[in-house]
This record gives structure tokens, C-alpha cells and sequence, in this order.
């Protein structure tokens, strides 16, 4: 009795033993299996343009030793960019379990750094698992804006006839930037800029893709003569790209004929007087020695201003009507006996004695007068040094004329004699004749002629040289 119970209970001990060895062996294998499973990384997230990315916790455990004597620990293999960690297997043996743990790897946002994750944490019981770095996620990547491009920096017109336009030229605007444009502006400012201007826009309120371009084209009409440059800018909210645009005004073509035009008078033979002579070629019909018309060039249809320059030896006029720009009662110190409008006497005192200088301008213009008259006398005081002698004349003036017209410069002496470059008086019998600066002139004056000047008969005669300085359209 005793014995049967002594034999039951000590069956029921070992019944307890055997179950509490069996869950300590599953225990030891729950552990196994949960140190095989790497946490699972987590997804990226966007964080102002750039990803943030974190390594997955790397997490090896040793696997579980066996029943025999000096196991060895498993070997972990690390989690890389945040996978599952591998569990390695144990030896045969009775060594605890190891249970190397991996830190986790993360990496920061931004561009995508690397996390890096460190795991030598020793096994309890056994050789510490080893953990190789996690690998991080990588980083967003942050996009360039808009950036614009032109094909070329300059465009040059070079000489371009004053009132007329160049042909066109073509920009190119490109988008050369990672995010789209926002709308095109186009602006053309700088000194000169009313002579530039875009001739066809297709950039004005385009939205450019990166990669894509757009065109526009530019002419040059110079109003003035001179070199212009400005700068024409393409904007497209914070990015813009500049282009220089430069040209030469011209005006020789305009006035190739007047620039620079030598109209003379000379003496065939001297009189009786001692200070007159007759003018060679006069005819004495017509009473006209010289006419000599310059045609004008530029663009028809629109008015130029032009400046010229005038000097010379003459005798002076009085004009009926008109406006002498000096006034007819100014002192004659410093004059400039330029007159606008009004004609010659037809009759009366000095009408068949005196020679008239005259510009008249063809078409007419609206406003302005037809006729200018370079020798104006005031009627008072009658200056013994301009009446009854030559005397020099040397002032610029401005006056109106039409593009493709024509100025035609006249010489009038009715009774085909005229005064002589005698000096300030007329009783002098030529003892100091008078001369005009030409230095500056341009076009210079004929190498040929020389001042003071003579005649055939060796008498000091008349002229005129005109010097266009400038000539602009009209405002």
C-alpha cells in the first residue's frame, strides 16, 4: 500500500517534472522565434519636399542551445534597410540562449541620408550576436525653380538710316530650370528705348515647362542720329534674363547732296566802283546766277528737322515779309541774318541791286514755312558794317523738311553785279577781306578751295558752305 502509493506519487512527481521541462523548452523556443523577426520598416514620409526615412529595428536572436554541454550561441544576421533579421541556428549543447540585439537604423530626411545601426549587444549566456548597420531611407529630393535662358546676349543693328526701321531680329527664351515658369513679362527700357521694339511676341504671358521655349522679335527705328543701346528683359516672377540692343542712327543718305554743299560766287571782272564786280555767269534775263537742288532721302511721308551749319562771305537783303529770327530791329552784334518765310522785293529799293540767299523746301510742309533766307538785313539801324558790304555769316539753324523731298539753294542777283569781299568798308578797294573758319566742318570744304576767295578776275567773290549736323523725325 505504502508502496503503490509511493509508486504513485512518485509518478506524479515526474509527470510534473517532464511538464515543467517541456515549457521551459518552449519558452526557450518562443524566445528563438521572436528574436528571428525584424520590426517591419515604416513607410516614408514627405516632409517639405524631402523623405524621411527610418531603417527597420534590426533584431537577430541566438537561437536556442540544445541539451548537450558548450553550445555555442547563434549568429544574427542584421536587418539592411529595415528587413526582417535572420536568426542563426545553435549548436548542439546545453549554453543559453543568446540574443543579440541590433539597434535600429534610421536615416534622417532631407537628401537622403544614412542611418547607420549598431548592434554588438551580448547574448545572454553565449556569443554576442552580431548586427550589421541598417541602411536608411532614402530622402526626397528637392526641385530647382524655373531658370531662364536666352540663345543670344546682344543683338546689334548697326547703322540704320534715321526715320526708317531695321529688319527683325529673333530672341529665343528657354526654360532651362526644373519647374515650370510663371507668365512671361517682356520689357525694353533704358536711354533710347522708343527707338526699339518688339515687332511679334509670342513669350508675352506664356507659362514655359522646363525644357521648353517661346520667341520674340526686335527691330530698331532710330529717330535721332547716334549710337543708342538699351536692354530689353525678359521676367518671369523671380527669374529674368536680360539682352542688350544697340544701333547707329544715320543721316548721310538723307541729306548726301546738301552735307557738305559749296555754293560760290565769284567775279568775272571788276568795275568801276573799286568794290562791285560782275558775277560770273550771270544771267541777265533771269536774274538767277546759281540754283542747285538736293534731293532729300529718308522715308517719305515723315518730317525730319534738320540742323545744318552755315558759313560764308555775302552781301545782305532785305526781306518783305517772313520773321527774321533775330527781330528786324536787333543789335547786329553776333547776328545771324537767318530768315523764315517771306520773299524778295519785287519792287522798291534794293529789289534790283542786292543778292538774295535762299533755301525752299518741296514738298511744303503744314506749319512750316516753304522759303529760308540765310542774309537777312534788320531795317533798323542800318549798320554801315553789313549794309553796303559783305560780311561773314556763320550760325546753325533747324528747319523742317519732308523725307524723299527736295532743297533746292538759290543765288539771286538782279543786275548781275555784287559786292565784293572788300572788308569792313566799302572805300577800302579790297585792302582786307574777310574769312570764315571752317575748322570742324563735316564733310570738310574741297582741298581746292581757299579763302579768301578769288574769282577768275582775281576779285574776292561770295560764298556759302553748309554743314548738316544733325538731322532727327520730327516730334
Amino acid at each position: 500500500m505504502t508502496n503503490a502509493v509511493r509508486t504513485v506519487r512518485g509518478g506524479a512527481r515526474t509527470w510534473a517534472q517532464m511538464t515543467a521541462r517541456l515549457m521551459s523548452v518552449a519558452g526557450l523556443l518562443f524566445l528563438s522565434l521572436t528574436g528571428c523577426i525584424g520590426d517591419a520598416p515604416p513607410v516614408n514620409q514627405k516632409n517639405g519636399g524631402g523623405a524621411f526615412g527610418h531603417g527597420g529595428a534590426g533584431r537577430g536572436g541566438g537561437g536556442a542551445g540544445g541539451m548537450g554541454d558548450g553550445g555555442a550561441a547563434g549568429t544574427s544576421v542584421p536587418a539592411s534597410g529595415g528587413q526582417t533579421g535572420l536568426g542563426g541556428g545553435g549548436s548542439t549543447g546545453a549554453g543559453g540562449a543568446g540574443n543579440g540585439a541590433g539597434a535600429a537604423g534610421s536615416a534622417a530626411g532631407g537628401r537622403g541620408g544614412n542611418g547607420a545601426g549598431d548592434g554588438n549587444a551580448a547574448g545572454g549566456g553565449g556569443i554576442a550576436g552580431a548586427h550589421l548597420p541598417g541602411v536608411g531611407g532614402q530622402g526626397g529630393r528637392t526641385t530647382s525653380a524655373a531658370k531662364l535662358s536666352v540663345d543670344r546676349e546682344q543683338v546689334s543693328f548697326g547703322p540704320v538710316t534715321v526715320g526708317s526701321s531695321s529688319m527683325a531680329s529673333v530672341v529665343v527664351v528657354k526654360n532651362i530650370g526644373e519647374s515650370a515658369s510663371a507668365p512671361l513679362a517682356i520689357a525694353i527700357a533704358g536711354t533710347g528705348a522708343g527707338m526699339f521694339s518688339a515687332v511679334t511676341n509670342a513669350c508675352a504671358g506664356m507659362i514655359l515647362v522646363p525644357g521648353a521655349t517661346c520667341s520674340l522679335s526686335v527691330a530698331f527705328a532710330p529717330k535721332t542720329p547716334g549710337a543708342v543701346t538699351t536692354m530689353l528683359t525678359i521676367t518671369a516672377g523671380g527669374a529674368s534674363v536680360a539682352v542688350s540692343l544697340n544701333g547707329t542712327g544715320e543721316f548721310a543718305s538723307i541729306v548726301a547732296g546738301l552735307d557738305g554743299a559749296l555754293l560760290t560766287l565769284p567775279c568775272s571782272a571788276t568795275t568801276s566802283t573799286g568794290y562791285t564786280c560782275v558775277s560770273s555767269g550771270c544771267d541777265t534775263t533771269g536774274g538767277v546766277t546759281t540754283v542747285k537742288a538736293f534731293p532729300l532721302g529718308g522715308v517719305a511721308n515723315t518730317v525730319y528737322d534738320l540742323t545744318f551749319h552755315v558759313r560764308g562771305i555775302v552781301e545782305g537783303y532785305l526781306y518783305q515779309g517772313g520773321t527774321r529770327d533775330q527781330g528786324m530791329a536787333a543789335p547786329t552784334s553776333s547776328p545771324d541774318f537767318f530768315h523764315r518765310g517771306g520773299q524778295v522785293q519785287p519792287v522798291g529799293p534794293g529789289a534790283a541791286t542786292y543778292n538774295s540767299y535762299q533755301l525752299e523746301v518741296s514738298p511744303t510742309i503744314s506749319g512750316a514755312p516753304a522759303t529760308y533766307f540765310l542774309n537777312s538785313l534788320p531795317i533798323t539801324p542800318l549798320d554801315p558794317s553789313v549794309v553796303g558790304v559783305t560780311f561773314p555769316i556763320d550760325y546753325t539753324k533747324t528747319i523742317r523738311v519732308p523725307g524723299g523731298g527736295t532743297i533746292t539753294f538759290r543765288i539771286g542777283d538782279n543786275d548781275c553785279r555784287m559786292i565784293m569781299n572788300c572788308g569792313p568798308t566799302m572805300g577800302t578797294m579790297c585792302a582786307a577781306p574777310r574769312t570764315v573758319s571752317l575748322a570742324g566742318a563735316s564733310p570738310a570744304a574741297p582741298a581746292s578751295f581757299v579763302q579768301p576767295f578769288q574769282g577768275p578776275a582775281g576779285a574776292y567773290g561770295q560764298w556759302v558752305f553748309i554743314d548738316v549736323t544733325s538731322v532727327a523725325v520730327a516730334p
